[in-house]
């Protein structure tokens, strides 16, 4: 398995009030923010939310696995990583923005100026 790479300036990724809509609170996205279960609760594009509800579980070393809205209750396999101000979640996001734009307790936010990626803690209802 590939080895995760963490880069230092990451450490330093603080999203801070007043800054482009993020929230009040200060919030560091590291590996130990992100284990645990994450629901891709929507995509906003154009102003526009497209409900998406799938369950991410993130583990330590960079593997994942997540399960949509389908019936058939089978998780899938992944890995993720943090690249500078990215996190890469490959296969299923690997062609949409991965930017993180915005960080909080129970909620972040990855994406660009078109499109946000919205993920809350814990797994979707």
């Amino acid at each position: 398995m590939k080895e995760v790479s963490w880069m230092l300036g990451l450490a330093g990724l603080l999203v801070m009030a007043g800054t482009s809509g993020a929230p009040a609170v200060a919030e560091e996205i590291s590996p130990e923010y992100l284990t645990g279960k994450w629901c891709y609760a929507y995509l906003e594009t154009g102003g526009e939310r497209q409900v998406e509800q799938v369950t991410y579980e993130f583990s330590a070393g960079g593997r994942l696995s997540y399960r949509g809205k389908s019936k058939d209750g089978i998780a899938k396999e992944g890995s993720w990583s943090l690249q500078g101000d990215s996190l890469e979640v490959r296969p299923s996001l690997m062609f949409l923005p991965r930017e993180v734009l915005t960080v909080a307790p129970d909620h972040f936010v990855l994406g660009n100026e078109q499109t946000k990626l919205h993920f809350n803690r814990g797994a979707c209802p």
